[in-house]
């Protein structure tokens, strides 16, 4: 049997049909549903697009008389008619940009028939009208308005030549940017010059490639009516148009509506052998009291030759039907790929006829065992033609009439509704799963089929991602993306930053010169990853002496285990605020938890170490005073979270190495914080409370709780990760690799490893990819030269790094040209919760809320302007969301676990609006084996204290 259902002879569905079984009724998910077209085509055969209620609209809405009162209207935000040789009209944003003009109030006006209009000019290069509030998007509606207030009978035309600002008119200024225009333009040339011969080379070989593609050899298309009676000499290889139903004046046989999840897989199953047809069959549930085709799943013929061994070919359908069968759905039809340079999908006459079979044999004897047959044809993206759209058609055959009974069939396009599936099913990814491991067999025999260009892949994933559920877009496509080695073969591996399109193309190219310096490609990315293994080996093996990984053994050999029991103590200091909770455990359950924050003032951060330490005794005791602890316990064990670099000797014993974030007190590096913190518990314990006694018995850091927490939240945690003001790491590592034991070697198999890699890099083995303002963000910390690593992206330094980017870039006159943005000179003035709003907004393809930001630093913003500081803050999200994947990767490699997952906690991960996604992408870039993901894990450096407390108890540590 052929690969297409829809060969000669007896093709498509061909076992007993599902149909013969009790429908158990629709399968339709109550979820939000998108309407689709069965065909995207923009031909004149193009249906209506259906409403999300089934009916049929009109495709776009017709624009009607522009109103003053509707912003929204007045579109056409140019000054006049004349051309500023990029985006075809000159706007009052453009020459805001340029300093030509500034926004101010009252700097419009308007003088008709004796009265004077006045008006604002916003920053955003809208008007607003001073008389009445309304705002406009350029000077001709707002000219046009003012006469027509004036002299409302009277037609006005070429309404911007009667606005002025600031006294002048705008052709005044006009002429000021056609001289700046023309200056620049004679610059341009000349760079453009150089360009042409290679550019004129390119376009000759893309036009011979087009050639190439499009002749093919396809067969002709056309269309039913030029159809006669059926002939043994008929080619049927010829395509047949499709027309909608509403064209006709007719009404669809039945409701029809598509999984996202059996698109994806029909998609998927097509661009992964893109050289021959790929065919399969669809299944679901028919309705027949609604009227209503649920396809819920689609079944990819995966491995059928070419009718060379007929025997495997009837085995993968009766695998299919049998798949079919048992999941209580019914064959309701097939689908197939067809050439990717036809200009839409369509069927073949071939096709046709098949179609019109499979619906006679699947009618059943009476209407209690009909079932419809839906045909689907899906077209490709090219190999070459990268810019090309897939798009899938579903039609249905219209038999021909009794009196005519040797004419084709005429076949109708069919409108359907997509369903988003909530999740993709474990039988979709196993799906998926078969198609890509398919797909490496046959680029095995033949690489030449791997040769899919960046834009195509492009292409494909923003497809991908709109067919897979939200919450798994972030891991679907970059998992699949890795099937696709041509992307790292031909094209060199890239940080993936949206093109920054600007008004003006030479200042784009400027601006994206000056942030060159933050992206790291293939071979220095790569560079990153191959020294922070090689520091990993040399901190296991003598700490910070030979490595700037620390790699400190915590001594925490083990999980809860569920045996766990009694109230435990857990203290959390690492920033501003120190918190103390307790914990209740009953068979390793948290059942209750009480928590009590206190601030830390500067002069204890900065102040006498033993004076830090007397202020946390005191907070404890006012905490275990406030809760009665003192006459219900006897003795409590305490976890402390110490959040700062120490070695360690034993699980209750920590040095620190030096102070970190906004701590610097004197006297403590280099000694034991557990014997500081006890003594001051001795020193000022209360006499209401002498009979309670507090004894530490675990010390450890934010990311070890963390690490702990995630793996009670979700037993396959494997690390443990912060990132938000600072970042490190914690992780398992098997205890036959640790060489550094104090006071003998555990019996235990793992041990958790803090490897301190935000100081990665302190030993100047990062220099190469150093930035300019990667320095001056280090001159300005508290603790220069120190924990490098963190600094080029940590929720502490990333916005502040944006900021003295966009400083260098307003000196430069890249951004904000011709002002004084004072706002932006002040340190820390742009924190990164304002960097991931901005990032959100770009996501969110805006600039309003970017604009909103810039405006607390007076800066007059334009749109460029906005979209400038936009791509500042996702280059700098990109480089992190890089910088943090590879570490994860080096240690889930390292496990040589692929189903291991990462807790996270800290502020930037869990505003950031794509760092997860991203962070996660990178991950797989370098251990493309790994399925797990990354979860957001609260309060691990919280309960985290108190769960190791109580496995510190547990084991008599």
């Amino acid at each position: 049997m052929s690969d297409d259902p829809a060969s000669e002879g007896e093709s498509g569905p061909t076992h007993p049909t599902a149909a013969s079984q009790s429908p158990t009724g629709a399968a339709i998910l109550n979820i939000p549903k998108v309407s689709i077209q069965g065909s995207s085509s923009e031909s004149e055969d193009t249906p209506p697009t259906p409403t999300a209620s089934g009916e049929s609209g009109p495709a776009e809405t017709a624009e009607g008389e522009a109103h003053p009162n509707a912003t929204n209207q007045n579109d056409d935000d140019s000054i006049g008619e004349f051309d500023d040789g990029r985006s075809g009209k000159l706007t009052l944003g453009i020459l805001l940009q340029e300093g030509i003009i500034e926004a101010g109030e009252g700097v419009m006006a308007i003088e008709y028939l004796g009265q004077t209009f006045k008006g604002d000019l916003m920053p955003v290069g809208k008007i607003r009208s001073q008389e009445t509030g309304l705002v406009f998007n350029n000077p001709s509606a707002w000219a046009i308005y003012c006469k027509k207030i004036v002299n409302p009978a009277k037609k006005s035309g070429c309404g911007w030549a009667s606005v002025k600002y600031k006294g002048r008119k705008m052709d005044h200024f006009k002429s000021q940017w056609t001289k700046l225009k023309a200056q620049r333009d004679a610059e341009e040339a000349e760079r453009l010059a150089s360009q042409e011969a290679q550019l004129a080379e390119d376009l000759r070989r893309g036009r011979q490639q087009l050639e190439k593609d499009l002749g093919a050899g396809l067969a002709p298309i056309i269309r039913h009516a030029q159809l006669s009676e059926k002939q043994p000499s008929d080619d049927l290889d010829i395509y047949v148009e499709t027309d909608p139903f509403t064209d006709k004046a007719r009404v669809q046989p039945f409701n029809m509506s598509v999984s996202a999840s059996a698109l994806l897989i029909i998609e998927l199953h097509a661009q992964c052998h893109p050289v021959a047809s790929t065919c399969g069959y669809l299944a679901g549930q028919w309705d027949i009291n609604a009227h209503n085709l649920a396809i819920t799943h689609a079944f990819p013929c995966l491995g059928m030759s070419d009718m060379a061994e007929p025997d495997r070919s009837a085995k993968i359908e009766f695998d299919i039907y049998n798949a079919i069968y048992r999941k209580h759905l019914v064959l309701v039809g097939w689908y197939k790929s067809c050439p990717s340079n036809l200009p839409k999908p369509l069927p073949t006459l071939r096709d046709v006829e098949a179609q019109l079979a499979h619906q006679v044999r699947l009618l059943g004897a009476n209407d209690a065992t009909y079932s419809p047959c839906i045909g689907m044809i899906f077209k490709p993206l090219g190999l070459n033609l990268s810019a090309a759209k897939s798009d899938c058609l579903a039609y249905w055959v219209v038999p021909p009439l009794e009196t005519n009974p040797y004419d084709y069939g005429k076949p109708m396009m069919m409108a359907y509704t997509c369903i988003v599936d909530p999740c993709l099913s474990q039988d979709a990814l196993d799906q998926i799963d078969r198609i890509l491991e398919q797909r490496q067999d046959l680029i095995h025999q033949d690489p030449s089929l791997g040769l899919e260009s960046r834009g195509l892949l492009e292409s494909l994933g923003d497809s991908i991602k709109r067919k897979a559920p939200l919450d798994q877009q972030g891991l679907l496509w970059p998992y699949i993306y890795l099937y696709f080695p041509s992307v790292f073969r031909l094209n060199p591996f890239k940080m993936e930053v949206p093109t920054l399109k600007l008004t003006d193309n030479i200042l784009c190219q400027r601006v994206n010169t000056f942030l060159s310096g933050f992206i790291l490609d293939d071979q220095r990315s790569d560079q990153v990853r191959q020294i922070f293994e090689s520091e990993l080996d040399a901190g296991m093996k003598d700490g910070l002496e030979g490595s700037s990984l620390q790699m400190e053994n915590t001594y925490v050999p083990d999980l809860i285990n569920g045996t766990e029991e009694g109230q435990f103590l857990s203290l959390d200091l690492g920033g501003t605020n120190f918190r103390v909770i307790l914990l209740e455990l009953k068979a390793g359950k948290i059942v209750r938890e009480e928590v009590r924050y206190y601030q830390v003032p500067e002069e204890k951060r900065l102040g006498q170490g033993e004076d830090l330490f007397d202020f946390l005794g005191i907070c404890i005791y006012d905490f275990t005073d406030k809760l009665g602890l003192s006459q219900s316990c006897q003795s409590l064990a305490l976890g402390f979270t110490f959040s700062f670099p120490m070695t360690q000797t034993a699980m209750n014993q920590g040095v620190l190495v030096s102070w970190t974030k906004s701590f610097n007190c004197p006297g403590v590096v280099g000694k034991d914080v557990v014997d500081l913190l006890n003594h001051s518990l001795a020193k000022v314990k209360p006499d209401s409370q002498k009979n309670l006694s507090i004894e530490v018995i675990a010390i450890l850091n934010d990311t070890t709780g963390t690490l702990v927490k995630g793996a009670y939240d979700r037993p396959n945690t494997c690390i443990g990760l912060i990132l938000g003001t600072g970042c490190n790491g914690a992780y398992f590592e098997r205890s036959e690799n640790v060489i550094r034991w104090h006071g003998g070697k555990y019996d235990c198999k793992n041990v958790i490893i803090d490897p301190e890699f935000g100081a990665f890099g302190d030993n100047g083995c990062l220099d190469f990819i150093k930035t300019k303002f990667d320095e001056a963000i280090d001159s300005a910390s508290l603790l220069p030269q120190s924990f490098t690593y963190e600094k080029y992206f940590a929720g502490k330094y990333i916005g502040e790094l944006a900021r003295i980017v966009m400083v260098d870039m307003n000196k430069e006159r890249l951004l904000f040209p011709c002002q004084d943005v004072e706002g932006l000179l002040i340190q820390d003035g742009f924190p990164s919760t304002m960097l991931t709003e901005v990032v959100e907004d770009n996501l969110n393809q805006s600039v309003e809320r970017t604009i909103t930001v810039l405006k607390k630093f007076s800066a007059n913003c334009s749109p460029d302007d906005a979209l400038i500081v936009q791509h500042i803050c996702l280059v700098l999200s990109e480089r992190a969301a890089l910088l943090v994947g590879i570490p994860m990767a080096v240690f889930l490699r390292r496990m040589k676990t692929q189903e291991g997952l990462i807790a996270v906690t800290g502020s930037l991960y869990k505003c950031h609006p794509n760092l997860k996604a991203r962070m996660e992408f990178f991950t797989r870039k370098y251990y493309p084996e790994w399925k797990g993901e990354s979860f957001l894990s609260d309060d691990g450096s919280g309960k985290g204290a108190g769960l190791i407390a109580a496995i510190a108890k547990r084991l008599e540590l």
